[in-house]
C-alpha cells in the first residue's frame, strides 16, 4: 500500500525557506531562476522572491501519467520562453523521486547553453537518480501538494478518503472534493 504526504503551505514554507538558506550559504547567486511546471514554479517564485533574483522563468516537463503511474521517459513540453544561454540557472521542482525530471529539464538547459546550473527540490525520494544540489528532506511516501489536490481527487476516485486522509483540514478536502464534482458535471452536460 502507498504511503501519502501531505505538505501543507506551512510546511512548504519552511522547506522552501532551508533550501534557500542552503543556497545563500553555499553562495550561489543564478542569473534567473527557472521552475518546472507545475509543482516547481511556485518553490521557484518564493525561491526567487528570498534571493531577491529579479528573474524567472519556467519549463515544462512530462514524466507521469497519474498518480503512482509513470510514463516512460520524461520529455519537454513546453520549452523555456527565455534566452538561457551563457546564464547561471537555478533549476527547482518540488520533488525529486525517479530523477528523471530534473534530469530532462537539466539536460535540455544544458543544450540551451546555460552556462552552470544548479538544482533544487524540497524532498528527494531516497532512490532518485538525479540529487539535486540543494534540498531539505528525504521520504519514501507519495507527497501531496496543496496546489494538487483537486488532481489527487480526480486521479483516486474514491481511493482518494485513503491519500487525503492525512490531510488535517477535512474542510479544505469537502470544498475541492465539491468543486471537482461541479466541474465533472458541467463538462459532461450539453
Amino acid at each position: 500500500m502507498v504511503e501519502f504526504k501531505y505538505l501543507t503551505w506551512d510546511d512548504i514554507m519552511d522547506l522552501t525557506i532551508k533550501v534557500s538558506e542552503s543556497i545563500i550559504k553555499d553562495s550561489y547567486r543564478p542569473d534567473v531562476v527557472v521552475g518546472i511546471a507545475r509543482g516547481g514554479v511556485v518553490i521557484a517564485k518564493i525561491i526567487e522572491d528570498i534571493l531577491g533574483i529579479g528573474n524567472m522563468s519556467s519549463v515544462e516537463v512530462k514524466l507521469y501519467k497519474g498518480i503512482g503511474k509513470r510514463g516512460e521517459e520524461a520529455t519537454i513540453a513546453q520549452p523555456i520562453p527565455i534566452s538561457v544561454r551563457g546564464l547561471r540557472v537555478l533549476l527547482v521542482d518540488d520533488i525529486s523521486d525517479t530523477g528523471a525530471t530534473l534530469s530532462a529539464a537539466y539536460d535540455y538547459l544544458k543544450g540551451q547553453g546555460a552556462l552552470d546550473i544548479r538544482t533544487a527540490t524540497l524532498m528527494i525520494k531516497p532512490w532518485t537518480r538525479f540529487k539535486p544540489n540543494y534540498y531539505a528532506g528525504e521520504t519514501t511516501a507519495w507527497v501531496i501538494f496543496p496546489w494538487e489536490l483537486g488532481e489527487t481527487i480526480r486521479e483516486l476516485g474514491d481511493g482518494a478518503e485513503v491519500a487525503l486522509s492525512c490531510v488535517r483540514d477535512k474542510g479544505i478536502v469537502a470544498r475541492i472534493r465539491r468543486l471537482v464534482l461541479d466541474m465533472a458535471i458541467r463538462q459532461t452536460s450539453p
